[in-house]
């Protein structure tokens, strides 16, 4: 094999590299990126109004292409989930999410260890945050340590 065919099949290979990095970028910068973020707030109004501690549940469409979410809720430790049909939240779900758009559902605290304390738990564990979208992917957020005698009865 002579020079000229040693430096055809260098520059076939790396183009077969470059064409293969370029299709990974390409499929990254498309697909479906939803960020949750799961915390401890409260919020304030400008009328004087304040709401009573809670959880805030947040999607945050980090991705390029815009997502439709329809349900959140919480991972429980047994891994079944507390769905709240109607959140207070400040859209309406089923909701578009655009890309650099966000969205939040809080609950009040009290009512989550409630609903937790009826279903058998008691302590603190980490409880998940999540988002579902119409094409039945799940976003989650990280663990969040949740004291439910701290906040029920």
């Amino acid at each position: 094999m002579g020079w000229v065919e040693i430096i055809i099949a260098l520059v076939a290979v790396y183009g077969a590299i470059i064409s293969t990095y370029n299709l990974i970028i390409h499929r990254e910068r498309t697909k479906v990126r939803v960020k949750i973020k799961l915390s401890f707030g409260f919020l304030h109004y400008s009328a004087g109004l304040d709401s009573k501690h809670s959880l805030i549940l947040e999607a945050i469409n980090i991705g390029a292409r815009p997502v439709t979410i329809s349900s959140q809720g919480f991972i429980l430790p047994n891994k079944r989930q507390l769905i709240c049909p109607n959140p207070y939240s400040n859209v309406q779900f089923p909701l578009e999410l655009s890309e650099g758009r966000n969205c939040m559902s809080w609950y009040e605290l009290k009512i989550i260890a409630d609903a937790l304390a009826q279903e058998g738990f008691s302590g603190i564990f980490k409880l998940v945050g999540f988002y579902r979208d119409v094409a039945a992917n799940t976003y989650m957020s990280k663990p969040l340590k949740f004291d439910i005698d701290k906040y029920s009865g």
